[in-house]
C-alpha cells in the first residue's frame, strides 16, 4: 500500500540538509552586509577630506596673502585635529602643512579615521607664485 507524503527518514534527511545549506548563507548575507556598510563609512571620510582640501584651497586661492594663512593653527580650518559625527559615526580630520624650499611651497595633507575603515590620505601641493622671479 502506497501513500502520499514523506516518510521520518526523508524529513531527518531534509532537515539535516537544510542545517547544513542554510548557515554558510547567513554568513555570506552577513559578510556583504557588513562589506557594503564598510565601504559607505570610506566614501563619507572620502567625502570629509576632500572637503577639507577644498577649504585649504579655497583659503590659498582667497586672497595673495592665503599662502601665508596656510597652516595647522588657522582658525579657517577649525581644530586640528577636527572630530565630525555623520549619521551617528565620529570620523576625525587631521591637516598638516609642511613648507619647503624657502617658503616657496606648502604641502597639505589632510586624513580622516574613523572606527573600521583604513584612514583616509589627500596630500597636494602648493606653490607661492609671488615669491617666483620673473
Amino acid at each position: 500500500m502506497r501513500t502520499n507524503g514523506f516518510t521520518l527518514i526523508e524529513v531527518i534527511i531534509i532537515i539535516v540538509l537544510i542545517g547544513i545549506a542554510v548557515p554558510p548563507l547567513v554568513l555570506a548575507i552577513y559578510q556583504v552586509t557588513k562589506d557594503s556598510y564598510r565601504s559607505e563609512l570610506t566614501t563619507v571620510a572620502n567625502h570629509l577630506a576632500q572637503g577639507q582640501m577644498e577649504r585649504i584651497t579655497r583659503v590659498k586661492f582667497k586672497n595673495n596673502s592665503g599662502f601665508e594663512n596656510m597652516t595647522s593653527n588657522c582658525p579657517k580650518f577649525g581644530p586640528n585635529p577636527q572630530t565630525i559625527s555623520v549619521n551617528g559615526v565620529l570620523y576625525t580630520v587631521y591637516t598638516n602643512f609642511s613648507t619647503l624650499v624657502s617658503n616657496a611651497r606648502k604641502r597639505a595633507k589632510v586624513r580622516v579615521s574613523g572606527t573600521g575603515i583604513p584612514d583616509v590620505s589627500l596630500v597636494t601641493w602648493f606653490t607661492n607664485y609671488s615669491t617666483l622671479k620673473r
